[in-house]
């Protein structure tokens, strides 16, 4: 296990004074463990960080972090709780006493907001970083997260727009926006590439995962087509239509720089169809 106990975890949850059992959360550890390995890391980088070589020592301590939050929010529901004969009862002393539910719940959003930066810079920390293409480029674990040109919560969150007719829609954390990797990827290879053709959303994919620098043309098309996926994913259908217009737009100001997209196919028939044409998402 990365994690050993809880005297590990103690330097990322300021929260937690140790005073018993430094076991008491070794199952939450080991849940939250193969959760980062299955939804991030995959086996093999998993295998890699538990030798603890020095030279994986920085992203070591990112997945630590990811652990010990994940953990540490899984259990606080129970941590107070004691089960005795009469049913549950909750902890308390001369010196302390269990503190309001207002407390409580302030604590989680402030976990759970940690836990999100943290699983965010983890897998940025991923896909820009080289050495650990050949162990980690080939798992499931890089396509899904890959696959819909979004990786991160807080980058979904700068190209979603939040309003309340979306709010129902709008994930409120990772584990939330996690669940939409696979729509992310639909979209980018059903409504996106109805417009901008498969093989230029191929393309922008393709440089996206192989780390290109792409130029400042494809950035711009890159933009609006994450404001699109996004904006699919909390229902905004109108923002989806708006956005893939504008880079349909933009592309036919700028044909030189769009070779892949205007030798397509596709080009003549979204040329003659999508003019006034509403979208019709099947999310």
């Amino acid at each position: 296990m990365i994690i050993q106990n809880l005297l590990q975890a103690k330097k990322y949850l300021p929260a937690i004074s140790i005073k018993e059992d430094i076991t008491t959360m070794d199952d939450n550890f080991l849940t939250a463990e193969q959760e980062l390995t299955n939804d991030i890391l995959g086996e093999e980088l998993l295998s890699l960080l538990e030798g603890k070589n020095e030279e994986d020592s920085k992203l070591l301590t990112m997945c630590e972090r990811v652990i010990s939050l994940s953990a540490f929010l899984a259990a606080i529901p129970e941590l107070d709780l004691v089960l005795t004969q009469s049913g549950f009862a909750v902890h308390s002393s001369e010196k302390m006493s269990p503190a309001s539910r207002q407390r409580v719940d302030a604590l989680i959003q402030s976990v759970t907001n940690r836990l999100d930066k943290a699983t965010d810079t983890l897998i940025d920390y991923l896909i820009a970083t080289a050495k650990y293409d050949v162990v980690w480029r080939s798992t499931d674990q890089f396509d899904n997260i890959t696959a819909g040109l979004i990786s991160t919560y807080s980058e979904f969150k700068r190209y979603a727009l939040y309003t309340p007719a979306c709010a129902e829609n709008y994930p409120t954390s990772y584990n939330g926006f996690k669940k939409h990797y696979a729509g992310m990827k639909i979209s980018l290879n059903t409504t996106v590439a109805s417009r901008i053709s498969q093989a230029y959303a191929t393309e922008l994919l393709e440089k996206y995962r192989d780390r290109v620098q792409i130029n400042s043309f494809d950035m711009k098309v890159l933009e609006y087509v994450k404001h699109a996926i996004s904006s699919e994913i909390v229902r905004d259908h109108e923002t989806v239509d708006n956005m893939l217009n504008e880079a349909v737009s933009f592309m036919k100001k700028n044909p030189g720089q769009f070779l892949t997209f205007f030798s397509s196919e596709a080009n003549a028939d979204l040329t003659l169809t999508h003019e006034d044409t509403p979208i019709f998402s099947m999310f």
